[in-house]
């Protein structure tokens, strides 16, 4: 909901008088700590009661206001003697925190000028840093996990909102790991909260990507939810060393395979690709060792021109979260 409040704490408005330089008078309000809800569109209004307070009805003919942040709106233009009307003063935070000053002026028959004056400071209610979160790699397999931060604020310690729970659509998971707080002024307490979301094990390699709703829950059992876009990577957990096999001419390379979880595996077969590679490509296993030998054959044998200057040695295996090593070879 737009340009909710949900606490204004304490707020003051004082005429400074005389009509120095043809102002009619300034009236200025110090409103906040105001905590509001960020959404696409958050607001903070503030209404002013604009009495004339002379024996002449009082014609307004033009407002003003001191920056594009901010707007006015009045419910009359001409107030008779003794009466009143609303100015109601917008004000749309270009930061997520902060303090500013904004007025009106009030246009006058007279040529006179009368000011509004609003200083004010704002707090979100919750804060997540990111919506976009990148895990990185993920073993295949093995779970993985990141940290998401946020920040909470209100009046005191139980009004400000806590973790309470998430949902996915692919198995993500989300649990409070940290919750630290203080007040930082008198009437306000922050809230500085660390939660460890993690992503489920999967076999399957490549980018990943799922969504994460958040539901918070302050002290009076009011609830808000935002959700989080969540990526990661799903990376071999068995890996040739070096991942790269650079041949010279008649040279021989041992590749060693490694399992960066210690499941054991054995080596089960391999496949060149593109096959013209065979003709200067010799391939040995060694299924005790989890080795892989390369040998280029071009001093040894004769072999046909062109041959391809690159080609991939996928090394079959039978390890319980993966398939298939694959192998680049460089000549």
């Amino acid at each position: 909901m737009s340009g909710r409040v949900l606490w204004v704490v304490g707020f003051a408005v004082t005429l400074l008088a005389g009509c120095v330089g043809g102002t009619d008078g300034e009236f200025v309000a110090n409103l906040g700590p105001v905590f509001v809800d960020l959404d696409d569109d958050p607001e903070i209004q503030h209404t002013f009661n604009v009495h004339n307070d002379s024996a002449k009805p009082l014609e307004i003919v033009g407002v003003r206001t001191s920056c594009n942040c901010a707007k006015a709106e009045l419910s009359a233009t001409q107030i008779a003697p003794g009466r009143s009307a609303t100015l109601t003063l917008t004000y749309v935070p270009s930061k997520v925190w902060g303090s500013d000053t904004v007025s009106a002026d009030l246009l006058l028959r007279s040529g006179s000028v009368r000011r509004y004056t609003l200083h004010l400071s704002w707090y979100p209610r919750l804060f997540v840093h990111t919506t976009d979160l990148d895990v990185g790699g993920v073993r295949s397999g093995l779970a993985g996990g990141v940290t998401l931060r946020c920040r909470a604020y209100g009046p005191s310690k139980e009004s400000v909102y806590r973790f309470a729970s998430a949902e996915s659509d692919v198995g993500l998971t989300c649990s409070l790991a940290k919750d630290t707080g203080k007040y930082i002024s008198p009437v306000v307490y922050e809230s500085r909260q660390e939660l460890r979301v993690s992503v489920p094990p999967s076999t399957k390699l490549g980018d990943r990507r799922g969504t994460l709703r958040l539901t918070f829950r302050d002290g009076n059992g009011q609830t808000i939810c935002t959700s989080v876009t969540v990526r990661w990577e799903v990376t071999p957990v068995v890996q040739p060393a070096p991942a790269v096999a650079v041949l010279e001419p008649g040279g021989e390379l041992s590749v060693t395979l490694q399992a960066h979880d210690g499941l054991p595996f054995e080596i089960l077969g391999f496949s060149i690709q593109p096959p013209e590679a065979q003709a200067w490509l010799g391939v040995e296993i060694d299924r005790q060792a989890r080795r892989v030998l390369l040998r280029d054959r071009r001093q040894s044998e004769t072999v046909s021109s062109p041959l391809p200057q690159r080609c991939l040695v996928a090394i079959e295996i039978n390890h319980p979260n993966q398939k298939v090593v694959q192998l680049p070879v460089l000549r």
